[in-house]
């Protein structure tokens, strides 16, 4: 028998070899021809591995395994029975396993088989899908690494049916569909072939089995695949065996009717209660690309005859080209399960896959795990309902879903890879749980360790396996994955049961948003070995009771989440009923009511909208600018589309984007984006499919105002219309627009005049986005404002490419407020052909009297060659430099007018002069040892350095405090302002020995009366006193009286009145001195 092989000698040989022999194909071979040679569209392990052996692609590496961490074997679910399921290998023998499916019997739900990728390890031989069995719920497996039937290309997928007779379907050896069927539990098995090589290679199969009692089908087996090369290249095809595998029906394509750009892959099938057939499957529009849409059809008459295919999801993203960052290759096929139960879900059909963001947005980092489902045999589907429960919008990874249904209760339950709690480049493996037909869902950890997943050394196109598996039976489940713990890439399950015991229902909540008491009430149908009620709020248990009502006093205003659970004797805990609730509420105060800007051509600028919330709860924003004429945040186009026959549109093209694809009759492709910036144009080229019809005709819209209408002049002008074509145009933005996403609708009929809303008998019409750069931009489009904060959302003004004129918009701000939902702010902008700013070189607009500044005219728009002519207000200044000096003497206004002989623009700048502190310090002063002096700054409030080291706004001086004796000092006093204006001043205070001047000694004064109304009289007694001074100071320093007295007729006691009527009340100094001595008192004017 033949086999694949590849020859090893040692790891570093080996990855010598291979560089030498991809070396060596390089050089027989350009890069355009591998591409042509390489159909990348493929996933099947051993066409990779032919081309690497043709050294057309290189070999995954030997990279060093990161070792695993050990996480845990507890299963934190309350839907689960089993509390603690250690993982269990699948097989111990040296190889690798991957690429897993999984099938429980329907008789025995202890007996389960899997099949898996092989190979040798290291790489040698590829087996492809293996064959492995348990018999006592997957504690103990049995079976062997070689190939079932000898060696075939992989893709496993195992069924049981109810007769106990097991089947493994596969891709052959070479590179047709095969299956084998064991009729003794995998003792011996039989092979046959069910289509052979379509041309290139047939891919990604799937296997299912009619097990339904009552089905007119029963025991009917169903094989689809992708055919790749033939009459049917890239359509799903599909056979039947009708005599439990012995011999097949000729293959059929059942997705033509998709029309996909691309191709169409990873069908996946199951069977429905009464006998339906359902297959679904990943469409491509285009190539590399991820995948577009999920296509569907069904059989009723036992594969007979399909329903044409259709989108029953049109707008998703996949990851296959976009990838989830672990460094192996990823997809988005989707995997489906119909529930055969006697349940109250009977009959609905289940969809999941994994993507880009929420399905129809299909943006952000997050990739998660979503199911859509059918109640009515596919006619209808619901909205995406997301499995994976962690919060979104953290950028984590979930990916490669399964998905199953108990027969036996309906139970859902969904297996995926997930980095929730590990690094960028761990993975961890999760399942899910529904009892309630997909409306809820508790997921848990299932794998014991994460593990970094490496690509699988000497295989190719960074593979680690393409799917993962799970199936269920009477309520046990059986997951199945690849993880390399072990440093080599092995399968796993971790066996779990779900949890039988009758749960309580309808939990409801209900606040009293004044109290803050939660109202709960749920029911339950009476059940053996009932205890009581457990109740939880988040994670934490608040009560049990055997009442089905409780009122739960809420500790602060949040968002709650509550579930209950029954427990049963033996310490027994149902599944649980959940719902949630608030108290309080986010509300948004706008304390921006409207945005005015004027820009001149050529510039930009930012003002802001302020806001804050005055709710309870955490406030949600989703900023965008609206045009003036948009009165929706998602309009409704009206529906077109075109008859099918000949006229297609093939390819559309738009500056640099470019997009293929086949007769859709009417194609949505609003998730592909055309990117078009203001002021630019674009060619627009559409080319027609079948280019043979000169009575054709084409046209194309873009709702540029985005009120949900395609008006006329909003309609693209295309040359080669009637004709032909291809039809060529340009786009050209209008100038007054602001960053938006709007769309474009092309019609392509024959005989007729092209309308945007008319259902035409011939021909296609598409739909795309345009994504706008505009005039106004908004930031953060997103943003969360806290209770009692404020927040800034930024309007960003771009007059580039803009003409002349008054532009409006809207900013419309949509919240979580239930009482305002939404909040619009009107947006003026001014456009000119100049502007001009007026400014200062430092940017201060404060400065210190007497100070030098410039002042700064900065010119906006295309014109040039100005003059500049500057002025002040009060008048005093003019200067006709674009930044002149000058001195800030008072405060005044500048303005400045810049221009031509035609145009002008004027601006203002308000230049405050601050006036700086005046300090005079006391004359220079003569004292006696034993007296002393207080000096002050008059400025209490202002910052006061002092010569001493002191900073307050007085100081003492004697002879103990600060000069240790006699002698002459020199005091000195900075004073400056809270604009860092100063002043300065000194005075010089000498203290002389008073004891041996002769007669002479300091007189004796006193003041009478003190405090008074500003008239004093002192009288000074000292026979000896001749010449001498009387200063009266206020607080600042300044002199407010003086007086120079000459006693020369000897008089013994002078009477000086003194007037000090016009000052303000308050303290002052009173000095009376000569050369001699210096007396101080302070006086007091009330």
């Amino acid at each position: 028998m033949k086999k694949y092989y590849i020859s090893l000698v040692t790891g570093t040989t080996l990855l010598v070899a291979l560089a030498i022999g991809w070396g060596f194909g390089n050089s027989r071979q350009s890069k355009e021809e591998k591409n042509l040679a390489v159909d990348t569209r493929i996933d099947n392990l051993n066409y990779w591995l032919e081309k690497a052996k043709q050294g057309l692609v290189p070999y995954n590496p030997d990279t060093r395994i990161i070792p695993a961490r050990y996480t845990g074997s507890k299963i934190v679910a309350s839907g689960v029975l089993t509390e603690d399921s250690p993982d269990v290998p699948i097989t111990t023998i040296n190889s690798t396993q991957s690429e897993n499916s999984v099938f429980v019997d329907p008789n025995d739900p202890e007996t389960v088989l899997n099949s898996n990728n092989s190979s040798e390890n290291p790489l040698g031989f590829i087996y492809g899908a293996d064959e492995f069995h348990s018999h006592d719920a997957g504690e103990i497996w049995e079976g062997k690494i070689e190939g079932v039937s000898g060696d075939n290309s992989g893709d496993p997928a195992a069924a049981i049916g109810l007769d106990g007779k097991w089947f493994i379907n596969y891709i052959s050896l070479y590179g047709g569909v095969g299956i084998s069927y064991s009729e003794n539990q995998g003792s011996t098995w039989t092979s046959k072939m069910i289509s052979p090589n379509p041309g290139i290679m047939a891919d990604k199969n799937h296997l299912w089995i009619d097990n339904i009692a009552i089905s007119p089908y029963i025991g009917n087996l169903y094989v689809a695949w992708t055919e790749y090369g033939g009459l049917l290249d890239t359509e799903i095809a599909v056979a039947v065996s009708h005599n439990h595998g012995a011999n097949w029906t000729s293959k059929k394509a059942i997705s033509t009717d998709i029309l996909a750009g691309s191709h169409n892959q990873g069908v996946n099938l199951s069977v429905g209660p009464h006998g339906e057939v359902y297959a679904v499957w990943a469409v491509y529009d285009s190539w590399p690309a991820d995948e577009s849409a999920i296509g569907f059809s069904k059989s009723l008459d036992g594969g007979t005859t399909w329903s044409p295919a259709n989108r029953i999801l049109d707008n998703i993203k996949g990851i296959r080209t976009t990838e989830a960052g672990k460094n192996i290759r990823v997809n988005s096929f989707p995997s489906a399960t119909v529930d055969i139960s006697y349940g109250y879900y009977q009959g609905n059909i289940y969809v999941t896959w994994a993507n880009i963001g929420v399905p129809g947005i299909n943006t952000g980092d997050d990739v998660d795990v979503y199911m859509i489902k059918s109640s009515d045999e596919g006619d209808t589907w619901s909205e995406p309902i997301k499995i994976n429960q962690d919060e979104s919008g953290l950028g984590k990874k979930h990916f490669f879903p399964w998905i199953v249904c108990d027969p036996s209760n309906g139970a859902l339950s969904a297996i995926f890879y997930d980095d929730r709690n590990t690094s960028v480049t761990e993975l961890e493996v999760y399942c899910a749980n529904s009892d309630d037909g997909g409306e809820t869902w508790e997921d848990f950890k299932v794998s014991d360790v994460a593990f970094t997943p490496i690509p699988i050394p000497g295989l190719v196109d960074n593979y680690f396996g393409d799917y993962l598996g799970i199936t269920a039976q009477d309520a046990w489940v059986y997951p199945a994955w690849t993880d390399n713990r072990t440093g080599t890439a092995m399968s796993y399950t971790s066996p779990y049961r779900l949890n039988p015991m009758v749960k309580p229902e309808n939990l409801t909540a209900s606040v009293d948003f004044e109290t803050g008491v939660c109202q709960l009430s749920w029911s339950y149908d009476q059940s053996p070995g009932f205890l009581h009620f457990d109740l939880y709020r988040g994670y934490n248990l608040i009560s049990t009771t055997t009442d089905t009502v409780f009122e739960d006093a809420l500790p602060d205003y949040g968002y709650y989440d509550y579930k209950v659970t029954a427990l049963y004797q033996g310490n027994k805990e149902s599944g649980a009923s959940r719902t949630s609730t608030q108290w309080g509420d986010a509300h948004i105060a706008l304390l921006t009511d409207s945005i005015y800007e004027s820009l001149a051509v050529d510039s930009s600028s930012v003002k802001k909208i302020e806001l804050v919330n005055t709710g309870q709860l955490d406030l949600h924003i989703d900023a965008s600018p609206f045009p003036g004429t948009k009165t929706v945040n998602n309009p409704t186009y009206c529906t077109s589309s075109g008859g099918g026959l000949n006229e297609y549109i093939k390819r559309v093209q738009v500056g640099s984007f470019n997009h293929g694809s086949g007769q859709e009759n009417y194609g949505d492709f609003t998730d592909l984006t055309i990117l078009v910036k203001l002021g630019q144009s674009y060619p627009i080229i559409i080319t027609n499919g079948d280019p043979n019809w000169p009575s054709d005709q084409c046209g194309a819209w873009i709702d540029w105002n985005e009120n949900g209408e395609f008006t006329v002049d909003e309609k693209i002008a295309l040359d080669g219309s009637p004709g032909v074509g291809p039809y060529r145009g340009i786009i050209s933005p209008p100038a007054n627009l602001v960053s938006s996403t709007t769309r474009l609708r092309i019609v392509l009929t024959n005989d007729e005049t092209p309308d945007p809303c008319t259902e035409y008998a011939l021909g296609e019409v598409e739909d795309y986005s345009i994504d706008l750069a505009g005039w106004l931009t908004i930031n953060p489009v997103t943003t969360i404002v806290s209770p009692g904060d404020t927040a800034e959302v930024e309007v960003q003004f771009d007059t580039h490419a803009m003409l002349k004129g008054s532009y409006t918009a809207l900013v419309r701000l949509l919240t979580n407020d239930p009482l305002i939902p939404g909040a619009d702010v009107p947006v003026k902008l001014d456009v000119s052909t100049i502007q001009v700013k007026a400014g200062t070189a430092t940017g201060d607009t404060s400065m210190c009297s007497g100070t030098s500044f410039q002042l700064t005219a900065q010119p906006f728009g295309p014109i040039t060659h100005l003059t500049y002519y500057w002025n002040s207000v009060p008048e005093g200044f003019e200067s006709d430099e674009q930044n002149p000096v000058t001195i800030a003497e008072l405060s005044a206004w500048y303005r400045v007018r810049a221009g031509n002989d035609t145009v002008f623009a004027l601006d203002s700048i308000f230049i405050e002069a601050i006036p700086s502190p005046v300090i005079n310090l006391f004359a220079d002063t003569i004292l006696c040892g034993d007296q002393s002096i207080t000096l002050y700054s008059g400025y209490p409030l202002n910052l006061c350095q002092w010569s001493t080291g002191e900073v307050t706004h007085f100081i003492v001086v004697d002879t103990n405090t600060l000069f240790n004796g006699y002698g002459e000092r020199v005091i000195q006093l900075k004073v400056t302002n809270g604009y860092r204006c100063w002043d300065e001043s000194e005075t010089t205070i000498n203290f002389v020995d008073c004891t041996n001047i002769g007669e002479m000694t300091n007189p004796e004064m006193q003041l009478y009366p003190n405090p008074s109304n500003g008239e004093f009289t002192i009288s000074i007694e000292n026979k000896n006193l001749k010449k001498f001074t009387i200063s009266i100071y206020d607080l600042t320093g300044k002199v407010v009286f003086y007086r120079m007295l000459d006693n020369s007729s000897n008089e013994s006691v002078l009477e000086v009145p003194v007037y000090i009527t016009d000052v303000e009340p308050g303290r002052y100094l009173l000095i009376i001195s000569n050369d001699h001595f210096s007396v101080t008192e302070n006086m007091i004017v009330k």
